[in-house]
């Protein structure tokens, strides 16, 4: 099942599983992929009981990416000094 969404409220996601899939569709999900919104996770568990949550790889990256970033921010402010 993939769904894209017009908007990205919790109650707008919520009920639209819950209006197009019974509670017996929904438990045969396996996982759901998510960006790293702590929102999310918490109403997969309630909406898909036994999917396994993952996070997507690109947002993953993209929080590596900002640490090494800062990282590198720091480093180079500590060979100006």
């Amino acid at each position: 099942m993939i769904s894209i969404l017009d908007d990205r409220l919790s109650k707008n996601i919520c009920a639209y599983f819950k209006n197009r899939y019974s509670l017996e569709e929904r438990s045969v999900v396996k996982s759901g992929v998510i960006d790293l919104n702590a929102n999310y996770q918490l109403f997969i568990r309630r909406l898909f009981p036994r999917a396994k949550i993952v996070i997507d790889r690109f947002h993953i990256v993209q929080l590596v990416n900002r640490v090494f970033d800062q990282l590198r921010g720091y480093n180079f402010k500590a060979t100006k000094r």
